[in-house]
């Protein structure tokens, strides 16, 4: 049954988020056939619109991207997704979207409220709708709880502790800095960038956040 959220956080343009299928055990009736399965996202529409623009539920970098599928599609389920990368393992993902009306790349830089891409009804759907999943370290997680402020991404502490030590220097990540660019700043050769993703414990795609603080050899 399809209920207003009434969220706090929000991944619609005009934040009026309508859940028209929970997270969780579900089964439904399509086209005569009977489906059934664990539905590891939320379906949402506009209470006022019906449809919507999507935006990023929190900063992240884009990690993946697909904008091929042009309406329905049981092979390709998910339809059109944009796939966020956020700090301590969490990722936000974004299905069913308008083919052409993605508006970000693989490896940009977004922030929270930024508008992402359309709504629509691509892939394995029944009605112009977003599907809408949370996950931590590849674990899907509930989005109403997220979705309500009862949790959150962008307040969590950076993914990375550094002691600091007499023998070290530290460079504080800002909005711009990439790896290769602080291997230039310090060491004169951007090409060194893997040994300060080593020395942090940062592995490919080599991702890092405003704020994060980096140890220097």
């Amino acid at each position: 049954m399809a209920y207003n959220l009434n969220a706090k956080n929000h991944v619609l343009k005009y934040g009026s988020e309508r859940v028209t299928s929970d997270y969780g055990n579900r089964s439904f009736e399509f086209n005569g056939k009977m489906y059934s399965g664990f539905h590891y996202g939320i379906d949402l529409i506009s209470k006022k619109y019906g449809t919507d623009y999507i935006i990023a539920y929190a900063d992240g970098v884009v990690t993946t991207v697909r904008n091929t599928i042009k309406g329905y599609s049981e092979v390709n389920s998910s339809g059109n997704y944009v796939i966020i990368k956020h700090s301590n393992g969490y990722d936000t993902r974004y299905l069913h979207l308008k083919k052409d009306s993605i508006k970000v790349k693989k490896g940009q830089k977004v922030k929270k409220g930024q508008i992402i891409a359309y709504m629509n009804s691509s892939g394995f759907s029944t009605g112009d709708h977003l599907h809408f999943e949370i996950s931590k370290n590849g674990k899907a997680l509930n989005p109403k709880n997220y979705l309500l402020g009862k949790k959150g991404i962008s307040s969590l502490k950076s993914p990375t502790i550094i002691k600091k030590t007499s023998n070290s220097k530290y460079h504080k990540v800002i909005s711009g800095d990439s790896l290769w660019s602080i291997a230039e700043k310090y060491y004169g050769n951007g090409s060194k960038y893997k040994e300060i993703a080593k020395l942090n414990n940062i592995i490919a795609p080599y991702i890092i956040y405003p704020g994060q603080s980096l140890r220097i050899k």
